[in-house]
């Protein structure tokens, strides 16, 4: 059984609604179990709940990109600290769409990429973009709030253009779970209308 630290968390109430709460922290921590992902990426840290269940699976460092850590003071590092993850965390304060470019240029891989940041669509199919690169075969993708229009076209978008993308069952509401299966391989000129 996976440990409520959702419920120890230091999150407002007023935002506790969208912080990634106990369900959707379970399903990236047993995911992150199961497949022995070694190496994680996070988009988006907010008050720090899902890098908190993935760095508690893992027990190895944990890279989160996110340049609004300073509007929340710091709360996602504080909260990551609180439950003894502080020595993992590797935040990189750049904007994603910078650092995840810089992250490629790197040629970083990585297992398990949990994806949170700005939810508009252009940012988010940026963010995206980038992380497909990122992603090892056979690694996980979890992109949250399809709740929201921006986020559910950029799914459509990637269920209609990306083969090597693949969505595996998903039982967390408002989770997308991708698997990639193998290589971008689409014509320069591909697309599909979503």
């Amino acid at each position: 059984m996976v440990d409520n630290y959702f419920s120890r968390l230091q999150i407002p109430d007023e935002h506790r609604s969208v912080a990634t709460n106990h369900e959707q922290g379970s399903y990236l921590y047993e995911l992150a179990r199961l497949t022995a992902a070694a190496k994680t990426l996070e988009v988006g840290l907010g008050f720090g709940s899902s890098a908190v269940y993935i760095m508690a699976a893992t027990r190895l460092p944990h890279v989160v990109v996110d340049p609004w850590a300073r509007s929340y003071r710091y709360a996602g590092l504080q909260n990551i600290a609180a439950e003894g993850f502080a020595g993992l965390v590797d935040h990189r304060e750049r904007a994603s769409q910078i650092e995840l470019a810089e992250l490629v240029r790197q040629q970083c891989t990585f297992d398990l990429i949990y994806v949170d940041g700005g939810h508009k669509f252009d940012e988010t199919l940026v963010d995206v973009y980038f992380c497909a690169q990122l992603l090892a075969v056979g690694g996980h993708m979890v992109i949250d709030d399809l709740w929201m229009p921006g986020v559910r076209r950029v799914r459509d978008f990637i269920l209609a253009n990306r083969e090597d993308l693949t969505q595996m069952p998903c039982p967390v509401e408002d989770f997308l779970h991708l698997r990639r299966t193998g290589y971008d391989t689409r014509e320069w000129n591909h697309f599909v209308p979503f």
